[in-house]
C-alpha cells in the first residue's frame, strides 16, 4: 500500500471525527459583532479560531496565527513555495424562526449535516484540514508546504486578510474550497457600497431590514404613521438576488405606491427599489461571459432622521469595476445623498489552459466528474487574495445553493468526498514524484515526443510529394516550350537543361515521397492520412515523370547534338 492509500484509509478512518468537529465549530455563533478588545470581529469569530488551530495542533500539525484576524494549520517548510487552502470560519447571521432546527445546534438528519456555515464554510475548512492532516499522519512525501488558511472576516468585508499578510505572507498558488465544483476560474468584481441620507420624519418613524450586504432580506418593518407593518420575502446569497425574495424592496415599492410620505423620504425608497436585479433602472446593466450585473439590497436602516442603504454589486469580469462604483455613487449624489465605497474586490480570472486548472480538472475527473470543467461566479471567495488562486468545491453546482440561507446544510457523503479529493489535490500538485509516477511522465513525454514527430514525418511526406508534383508540372511546361522553340539554339540551350533539371527535382521529390510514405501504416489517423496523400502524390509524380524525363534526356540531346553542327 502506498502513502497515498494509507492517507485515504486514514481520512475513511476519521469520518466520524470530521462530522463531529464540523458540528462542533458550527455550534459557534461566529458572525461579525461589535468589537471587543482582543476580538476585532466580536468574541466568537476569536473564539471559532482558537478551536480550529487548536484541533489542528491535535491533529499533528503546526500552527501560526496573527491575535485574532486568521490564522495557519501546515505541514513543514521546504525551499519551494507554498500552496494553501483558502477558508473562513465566520458566518452570516440567521433567523431561528426561518429554521427546522436552531441554527447554532448542528443536526445530522437523513444523511445531512444542517447547521450555519455547514457548506459555507465550516464543513470545507474541516475536510481541508483533516486531508492535509491525512498527508501527515501516512507520512506522504511532499515537496511543497501545504497550508489551511483559516479567516474570520470573509463574509463581512475581508479586513482579517489584510491584517494577516502584514505578518505572515500567503503562498501565490493555492484553492478556495468555497464555490463548487467544477472549477471556477471567474469570479466578477465585488463592490458593497453605502448611501446616506438626512431625511426628517415625515410619516415613517422607523424602517430596519438587512442583517449584511450580501445577504438577500428576508423581512423588513417600518413603524408608518405609528401603525407597526412587516413584509416577508426569502433569503438567498447577495450574489444569486434572483434566487431570492427581496423583501426590502418590496417594502420601498408598497411605502411610494401606497402610503403618503415627505418627498424627501420618497425620494430615497424609489432609488432603493431601483438598486436590485440587474441594474437596468438605473443604467449599469452589464453582461459578459461571466454573466450579468447583478444588484442587492442588503440592508436599510431609518431612524427618523438618517437612512442609510448598503447595496452589494457584482459586475462582470471584463468590465470596469471602478466605473460602475463612480456611476453609482453619481446617482446617489443626484438624489442629495452620499456615497462611499465599504468594500472592493477585484475580479478573479484564470485561464483554462493553467497547469493548476488542468490538474484540478484531472483530479476532479478521476472522482467521476462530467460535464463542462469550467464556471464563472458573481460570487467572491478568498481565491482572488492570491496571485493564483481558483473556487474549487465542496460540492457539485448543481447540488443546490443553500449558503445564507435557512436551514443551511451539506451532505454528509460531499463533506468526505471533498476531504478525498482535496487530498488528491494535494499529491498532484505537492507530493514528491514516485517512481511510478516518474515512469509514467516519462512515458507521457515520450508518446508526446513521438507524437511530435510523427506529425513531422507525414507533414515531410505531403511535401515531398507536393513538391514532386510541382516540379513535374514545370519540366512539362518547359518541355514544351523547348519544343516550342527548338529553331531558336539559344532559347533551347536555356530552356532544355531547366527542363531536364525540374525533372530530376520531380523524380528525387517524388521518390522520397514514396519512401516516406511506405511508413505510414504505424501512425495515426490524421498523421497517416496526410502521408498517404504524400505517397500518391509522389507515385503520379514519377509515373509522369519517367517516360517525360527519357523524352527531355532525348531533346537535350538533341539540342547539344545542333550545337556542334
Amino acid at each position: 500500500m502506498t502513502k497515498h492509500e494509507i492517507a485515504r484509509e486514514w481520512l475513511i478512518a476519521h469520518r466520524d471525527d470530521m462530522v463531529a468537529f464540523a458540528s462542533r465549530l458550527c455550534a459557534i455563533p461566529s458572525y461579525k459583532q461589535p468589537p471587543v478588545p482582543g476580538a476585532a470581529f466580536g468574541e466568537d469569530c476569536r473564539i471559532v479560531l482558537d478551536v480550529a488551530l487548536a484541533h489542528a495542533r491535535d491533529l499533528g500539525l503546526d500552527t501560526q496565527r496573527v491575535e485574532e484576524f486568521g490564522g495557519v494549520a501546515m505541514t513543514a517548510a521546504t525551499d519551494a513555495d507554498g500552496f494553501v487552502l483558502m477558508t473562513h470560519l465566520d458566518v452570516v447571521p440567521a433567523q431561528p424562526d426561518d429554521w427546522v432546527s436552531p441554527p447554532f445546534a448542528p443536526e445530522v438528519r437523513g444523511g445531512w449535516l444542517y447547521a450555519r456555515g455547514a457548506v459555507d464554510n465550516k464543513g470545507p475548512a474541516v475536510a481541508s484540514l483533516y486531508a492535509v492532516a491525512a498527508l501527515k499522519a501516512a507520512g506522504v512525501s511532499l515537496n511543497r508546504q501545504v497550508q489551511v488558511f483559516f479567516g474570520t472576516d470573509e463574509e463581512s468585508g475581508w479586513n482579517d486578510l489584510p491584517a494577516y499578510c502584514a505578518v505572515h505572507q500567503l503562498p501565490r498558488e493555492g484553492i478556495a474550497p468555497d464555490g463548487c465544483f467544477p472549477v471556477i476560474n471567474a469570479e466578477k468584481g465585488i463592490a458593497w457600497l453605502e448611501a446616506e441620507w438626512t431625511v426628517p420624519a415625515a410619516g415613517i418613524d422607523v424602517i430596519a431590514s438587512g442583517t449584511a450586504a450580501n445577504v438577500v432580506p428576508d423581512s423588513a418593518q417600518a413603524v408608518v404613521n405609528g401603525k407597526k407593518l412587516s413584509w416577508t420575502g426569502r433569503a438567498a446569497h447577495g450574489s444569486h438576488p434572483e434566487l431570492g425574495d427581496n423583501a426590502a424592496v418590496k417594502m420601498a415599492q408598497d411605502l411610494v405606491n401606497n402610503y403618503t410620505i415627505g418627498e424627501n423620504l420618497n425620494n430615497v425608497l424609489d432609488f432603493i427599489s431601483r438598486s436590485n436585479g440587474r441594474g437596468d433602472q438605473l443604467g449599469l446593466a452589464c453582461a459578459d461571459v461571466s454573466g450579468a450585473l447583478t444588484m442587492n439590497v442588503g440592508e436599510v436602516k431609518y431612524d427618523g432622521q438618517t437612512a442609510r442603504v448598503v447595496v452589494d454589486i457584482r459586475v462582470p469580469v471584463t468590465h470596469d469595476l471602478d466605473a460602475v462604483i463612480a456611476k453609482w455613487c453619481e446617482l446617489v449624489a443626484q438624489r442629495d445623498g452620499k456615497a462611499k465605497v465599504i468594500n472592493r474586490q477585484a475580479p478573479l480570472y484564470l485561464p483554462a489552459e493553467d497547469p493548476l486548472i488542468r490538474k484540478l480538472v484531472g483530479v476532479w475527473r478521476n472522482h467521476g466528474g462530467e460535464g463542462p470543467e469550467l464556471m464563472a461566479i458573481g460570487g467572491g471567495t478568498y481565491a482572488r487574495a492570491l496571485e493564483r488562486g481558483v473556487a474549487f468545491g465542496p460540492v457539485d453546482h448543481d447540488a443546490g445553493l443553500c449558503a445564507h440561507q435557512p436551514n443551511e446544510k451539506i451532505a454528509l457523503e460531499d463533506l468526505y468526498r471533498l476531504a478525498d479529493i482535496l487530498l488528491d489535490v494535494l499529491v498532484e500538485v505537492c507530493g514528491e514524484e514516485s517512481p511510478e509516477k516518474r515512469v509514467e511522465r516519462q512515458s507521457e513525454v515520450w508518446g508526446q515526443l513521438q507524437k511530435q514527430a510523427e506529425s513531422k514525418a507525414a507533414q515531410k511526406t505531403f511535401v515531398f510529394g507536393a513538391l514532386g508534383l510541382a516540379s513535374f508540372a514545370l519540366s512539362v511546361i518547359l518541355f514544351l516550350f523547348t519544343g516550342a522553340f527548338s529553331d531558336n539554339l539559344l532559347v533551347g540551350k536555356l530552356l532544355a537543361p531547366m527542363s531536364f533539371g525540374a525533372f530530376v527535382l520531380a523524380m528525387a521529390f517524388g521518390g522520397m515521397a514514396i519512401s516516406r510514405g511506405k511508413k505510414a501504416k504505424g501512425l495515426d489517423g490524421v498523421n497517416r492520412q496526410k502521408a498517404k496523400n504524400g505517397f500518391v502524390l509522389g507515385i503520379i509524380t514519377l509515373v509522369g515523370a519517367v517516360p517525360i524525363f527519357l523524352a527531355g534526356a532525348i531533346l537535350l540531346l538533341w539540342v547539344f547534338l545542333r550545337l556542334f553542327e
